[in-house]
C-alpha cells in the first residue's frame, strides 16, 4: 500500500491539469492555474517531472502572458516541499528523487518492450483498450486537427516510459499490472477520445470496418475487465 496509493491522487492532479490547460483554449487565464495541480503531482511521485518540464514548456510558448503567474502559483508548493526536505533529509530531495534512480542500463530495451508486453508488467496485456490510444492520434494527424497540447501529451507518455524504463526496478516491485505506467492513463484516454468519438457515430453503424473497429474495441475492454477483475479478487 505504501507505494500503491500514490498513483491515485497522481492521475487525478494530471487529469485535472490537462483539463485546466484545455478549457484555456477558450480561457487562458486558467492555464496559470495549471501549475497548482502539477506541482502537487511531482510531491507524490518524481516521474511527474517528465509532465513538469513538458506542461512548463507548452504555457511559455502558448500562453507566455501567464507563464509568470503559473511560476508563481508554484513557488509555495516548491518552498514547502523543500523546506520539509531539508528538516527530514538534510537535502533539498529525498533519495528517492535523485537522479541516480535513472540509468541506462544493460536491460533498458528488455525493461522498455516489459512495460508494454510483459505477461506480468505489460501496459497493452493487462490494458489493451490503450493500443487505441494510437488510432485516436492517427486520426488527428490524418485529418490535420492534433494541437500542440496532443504534441505534449505524446511527449509525455513517451519519455514517461523511458523514464520508467530507466529504474532498475523497472517492474514496480511487487505488485499487479503496469504500475509505474498508470500515471499516464488520464493522457491516453484523452488521446483515445476520436477513437471513440467515431465508433460511437450513429453514421458509421453499417460500415464493416467500424464494425470490426467496434467489436475489437469492445473485446479489449473485456479483457481490461477480466484482468483487474482477477487483480483485484486474488491479490
Amino acid at each position: 500500500s505504501t507505494p500503491l496509493w500514490q498513483h491515485g491522487p497522481s492521475m487525478f492532479l494530471l487529469t485535472v491539469a490537462l483539463c485546466l490547460l484545455l478549457y484555456a483554449e477558450n480561457r487562458p487565464a486558467l492555464s496559470q492555474f495549471a501549475a497548482i495541480p502539477i506541482a502537487l503531482s511531482y510531491i507524490i511521485r518524481p516521474t511527474n517531472s517528465v509532465a513538469i518540464a513538458i506542461f512548463t514548456a507548452y504555457i511559455i510558448l502558448r500562453h507566455r502572458r501567464w507563464a509568470f503567474r503559473y511560476v508563481l502559483w508554484s513557488i509555495p508548493f516548491a518552498v514547502a516541499f523543500l523546506t520539509y526536505n531539508l528538516l527530514i533529509y538534510g537535502a533539498l530531495l529525498p533519495p528517492y528523487y535523485l537522479p541516480q534512480q535513472l540509468e541506462a542500463h544493460s536491460a533498458l530495451w528488455v525493461a522498455m518492450a516489459g512495460n508494454l508486453v510483459s505477461p506480468a508488467r505489460g501496459l497493452f496485456v493487462y490494458s489493451p483498450v490503450f493500443l487505441f490510444a494510437f488510432a485516436g492520434v492517427a486520426m488527428k494527424c490524418k485529418h490535420r486537427t492534433i494541437s500542440w497540447l496532443d504534441g505534449c501529451l505524446v511527449a509525455c507518455v513517451i519519455l514517461h516510459w523511458i523514464v520508467i524504463s530507466m529504474f532498475a526496478i523497472w517492474w514496480g516491485g511487487a505488485s499487479y499490472g503496469p504500475r509505474l505506467f498508470s500515471d499516464m492513463v488520464p493522457f491516453l484516454i484523452y488521446l483515445m477520445l476520436p477513437f471513440l468519438a467515431v465508433i460511437m457515430d450513429y453514421r458509421h453503424a453499417n460500415s464493416p470496418g467500424w464494425r470490426a473497429a467496434r467489436a475489437a474495441f469492445a473485446a479489449a475492454v473485456a479483457v481490461c475487465l477480466f484482468m483487474q477483475y482477477r487483480g483485484a479478487s486474488s491479490m
